[in-house]
């Protein structure tokens, strides 16, 4: 098959370095919440792991679907940006109180999400860090009943789940732990689906599932959570594990160098070298950006520290 690269992403691992990073009193705050958030500077990439000056944060919120609105201050100006305090080696507080009054927004406009990114003092100088640059973005919840996936770490930010699955190997087993977050109500039951199939139930709060990849085979594999309260109400959520194929050893056609190489007008090969990766998809608007085992990159191996993968 050919396919013309109009735009790309190479996509190697979906992993989310940033889970855990901030949590919060109370657990599952609400934006009518008096809120206290943690930053734990060992999560993450540990950016900030071991500093001993001042931590600030770049913050804002999302408001009606858009995020980084009403942001405090301007980036690396530690004199208008809010300052953590240090409660204990590498673990940091900062005091919110009530988002609307600490972001000044309307009180008719939905908070959904506080926006951060930590840093250390003056992080435009040669001296300043911060979480790998990544912004984190902390859910703030509405009443009643929410399905949340603790493990593993799925990014559900991208519009569809299909286009930041959980990767993993035929051989390997995925731990899967699903917890029904509640304000102003209590949870019943949880239920798990792969694919249309029931597969488990529990009448709590949180189920834990072991999706042994062997039992499904190559591919992806949607995974639901359908969580439900005393009241009836229910919520769910979805993700996809994506057990990855074998590679195919393919040599490079001859004449392709790395980079976008055209074969006519209508498709190219792509060729990247790539010693250090277990494998790589390609992602873009050709495939609405989601991954594909049809764009999975053959390999051309030559020895351990000459490898490319490639497409056409």
């Amino acid at each position: 098959m050919k396919y013309r690269f109009s735009s790309f992403i190479i996509l190697i691992f979906a992993y989310n370095l940033f889970a855990q990073v901030v949590t919060s009193i109370p657990t599952y705050p609400t934006q009518y919440d008096s809120i206290v958030i943690y930053f734990d500077a060992t999560r993450g990439d540990a950016g900030l792991q071991g500093y001993t000056g001042n931590v600030y944060t770049h913050t804002g919120v999302n408001i009606n679907g858009n995020r980084w609105q009403n942001v405090i201050g301007s980036w690396g100006n530690d004199n208008t940006q809010p300052q953590l305090t240090r409660i204990a080696t590498d673990l940091y507080e900062l005091i919110i109180g009530y988002p609307h009054e600490f972001y000044s927004t309307d009180p008719g406009e939905k908070i959904t999400e506080i926006c951060f990114v930590f840093r250390s003092a003056g992080a435009d100088g040669p001296t300043g860090r911060d979480v790998g640059g990544a912004d984190i973005f902390y859910d703030l919840f509405d009443p009643g009943i929410t399905m949340l996936i603790e493990e593993p770490f799925v990014d559900l930010s991208y519009g569809d789940p299909l286009r930041s699955p959980v990767f993993t190997s035929l051989t390997d087993t995925v731990h899967i732990s699903g917890k029904a977050a509640t304000v102003d109500t209590e949870a019943d039951s949880i239920k798990l689906f792969i694919g249309d199939e029931f597969f488990l139930g529990v009448n709590d709060s949180v189920l834990t599932y072991d999706f042994i990849a062997l039992n499904f085979g190559y591919g992806h594999q949607e995974i639901t959570l359908v969580g439900s309260d005393t009241a009836g109400i229910t919520d769910s959520t979805s993700f996809f594990i994506m057990v990855n194929p074998p590679i195919k050893e393919v040599a490079l056609p001859e004449g392709v160098i790395d980079g976008i190489n055209y074969a006519d007008d209508n498709s190219v090969v792509l060729s990247l070298f790539a010693p250090f990766k277990d494998f790589i998809y390609v992602i873009g608007d050709f495939n609405d950006w989601k991954v594909d085992t049809s764009f999975y990159m053959n390999r051309h191996y030559i020895n351990y520290n000459n490898i490319h993968y490639w497409l056409m």
